[in-house]
């Protein structure tokens, strides 16, 4: 974590305002998804001091920190468990796991289940009162001591519900304004319908846009249809709140995912910036790192300024002010708009007075395009707007908006629109 302080200045010229930390508690593995003592950071990352210091530095620069809780299994190592499994029945914490008969033809040759049959994380059993009580404390404490603002849930799938309600009830009480992120790989309406999760990491969108940026898997209607599929299933806060993610601890990085193409990887955080939900950046991302799935994209951060990707810098600090400066981006609703270019994506984001316009142009030719107002479902005022990436000059009236797109460039126009008295 000192070394997070150290590099603190550049993670807030980003523009980011949260940080999420993947486990820093003790664990004999690399990863620490196999925690051996929820009670204590790993010294490797530092102390409670050391924390502290961190959550202190980055509330002053307007950034709020959230931990990552593995509460459906823990370590091999982890007390409890050790003693469970040395004396079994006759141990006090016998009923905190899952033993059964070993299946090794089912796929399963434990005595215990574990995560993803790895015999150093067994299952805990989080619909027993104690193991409730002792996860929802150890959380407790790490809010209250360290002041945090907020955890990622580990395969919060695999977790009962009920155990999620308590979670949520006991840690709102302590702080009402805590953000509870799950991690849920596929539709996440049964864990937000407010009694559970604030968001999850949004991993079906991330599958689409690379279907449609990057593979071309389908094509522009689909990619609409399905976009606004993903849209209808959660509520408009919730939408607001989706953790929206190009890439993660789990998944190739963002450049390696896009066959190391640059301008389809600006054009991903063109449409990641402008998407309702909430932007998040990977470490290293933002400088080019390449890197398949795990253990390749763990890899650590690369420092060496001289092997950074400065545009892939600049156009997130850009898109990041741009986020920040333009409300409709921030909660303003979204209108797809139809067009017969095949390779023209455009929408736009409108709240109250403010309207932003986003067209991508996805060929490898100039694209020219008239829009009415009829089709973006609001007057514009008569004026010249610029396009916040590259200054462009867009010319609008009432009765018409004109557009002329190089190859493969991507525009995001903040416009006025027209007040109904």
């Amino acid at each position: 974590m000192q070394g997070i302080l150290d590099k603190l200045g550049h993670i807030h010229a980003l523009g980011a305002n949260v940080l999420y930390l993947t486990p820093i508690f003790a664990s004999p593995s690399s990863h620490k998804y196999d925690t051996s003592d929820y009670q204590l950071i790993d010294p490797s990352f530092g102390t409670l001091d050391t924390l502290k210091l961190l959550v202190e530095q980055c509330h002053r620069r307007g950034i709020r920190v959230v931990l990552d809780a593995v509460f459906n299994h823990c370590g091999s190592d982890f007390a409890p468990f050790v003693d469970a499994n040395k004396k079994g029945t006759e141990s006090p914490y016998y009923e905190w796991f899952h033993f059964v008969e070993p299946q090794p033809e089912a796929g399963n040759p434990l005595p215990y289940r574990a995560f993803g049959y790895e015999k150093n994380m067994p299952k805990l059993n989080t619909a027993h009162p104690a193991v409730a009580e002792y996860l929802i404390d150890t959380a407790i404490y790490w809010t209250k001591e360290a002041e945090i603002d907020g955890w990622r849930l580990d395969v919060a799938n695999e977790v009962d519900h009920d155990f999620w309600r308590a979670f949520r009830s006991r840690l709102k009480d302590i702080r009402p304004d805590i953000w509870l992120i799950g991690e849920v790989w596929h539709d996440a309406l049964p864990w937000l319908g407010g009694d559970q999760f604030d968001s999850v990491m949004n991993y079906p969108l991330r599958t689409l846009a690379l279907d449609y940026f990057v593979c071309r898997r389908i094509d522009r209607p689909s990619f609409i249809h399905a976009l606004i599929r993903l849209l209808m299933q959660y509520p408009e806060q919730v939408n607001a709140n989706l953790f929206n993610m190009l890439g993660s601890h789990d998944t190739a990085r963002l450049l390696t995912a896009c066959d190391g193409r640059h301008e389809i990887l600006m054009r991903l955080l063109v449409f990641q910036y402008t998407f309702p939900g909430v932007p998040s950046i990977y470490y290293g991302d933002e400088v080019g790192m390449t890197g398949g799935e795990d253990p390749e994209c763990r890899r650590t951060m690369n420092w060496d300024a001289n092997g950074w990707d400065s545009d892939i810098l600049r156009h997130i600090r850009q898109l990041t002010a741009m986020r920040k400066q333009e409300r409709a981006l921030q909660t303003g609703e979204i209108r797809f708009l139809d067009t017969k270019e095949e390779e023209l994506l455009i929408y736009t984001r409108h709240h109250e007075e403010e309207l932003v316009l986003i067209v991508m142009n996805l060929s490898e030719g100039w694209k020219n395009e008239e829009l009415a107002p009829t089709s973006i479902g609001a007057d514009v005022v008569t004026g010249i707007y610029h396009d916040r990436i590259t200054g462009r000059k867009v010319y609008a009236d009432r009765s018409l908006i004109r557009l002329s797109l190089p190859p493969g460039e991507s525009v995001v126009v903040p416009m006025r629109a027209v007040q109904a008295v």
